[in-house]
């Protein structure tokens, strides 16, 4: 892995981060991004990344909708920034499997995708000695798809890890989507009332509806 070279640190560098991520939420990362943001020893905040394909992965899709929510509640917290945090500030950001980032990958033996990774300086440590990129077990986690995942999962995960406790704010969107969605439902059951009065006259529904409690009971 000879172009993957460790860095100097570099307080601009945080600037920007700390910049794009307040509009981004998620930073996406390219190799160069990577080793200039991630493989410096000396740096002052970690970097939680998300490995992903999102080409050929749904679920990926999924986890990153729920992990903008997470990074969305950091940044209202302010966990980004250093001034009035007690902790390490956390960067999130994101690696796309492609043939620009797969010497990333390859350096760190990821075969598979989603993965979430808190990186700290201490893995560039470890590429200076063993020329791997290596998480420690604590920090990692390989997320299958029978895994059960939400924003609040990912949160209560991701505050373990860097020794936060922050809240879970959503976006505007995501309570706008919600209320979209409740007002559809509500629409459709107050212009179908009559007909759904009727369906639940029927013996044979109550009579259903019995078993399936039944059997889930």
């Amino acid at each position: 892995f000879s172009l993957i070279k460790p860095v100097a640190a570099d307080s601009k560098n945080f600037q920007d981060l700390q910049s794009r991520m307040a509009s981004e939420l998620i930073i996406e990362f390219s190799k160069s991004d990577f080793i200039k943001y991630v493989m410096t020893e000396s740096r002052e905040y970690d970097v939680l990344i998300y490995y992903t394909l999102t080409s050929k992965c749904t679920h990926c899709v999924t986890i990153e909708d729920e992990l903008k929510e997470v990074a969305y509640s950091y940044v209202q917290s302010k966990k980004h920034l250093s001034e009035g945090n007690p902790n390490r500030p956390v960067i999130f950001a994101k690696m796309e499997y492609n043939s620009d980032n797969a010497e990333i990958f390859a350096a760190s033996d990821y075969t598979s995708v989603p993965i979430l990774a808190l990186a700290k300086p201490s893995i560039v440590k470890k590429f200076i000695s063993d020329k791997i990129i290596e998480y420690p077990d604590s920090l990692e986690w390989k997320i299958s798809s029978q895994d059960f995942f939400d924003a609040g999962k990912l949160l209560e995960h991701i505050n373990k890890i860097t020794n936060s406790d922050v809240e879970l704010k959503y976006t505007f969107y995501r309570i706008m989507m919600g209320n979209i969605l409740i007002f559809g439902v509500l629409a459709v059951l107050f212009f179908f009332k009559d007909h759904i009065a009727e369906v639940l006259q029927l013996r044979i529904v109550w009579i259903v509806g019995t078993v399936i409690i039944y059997i889930l009971c």
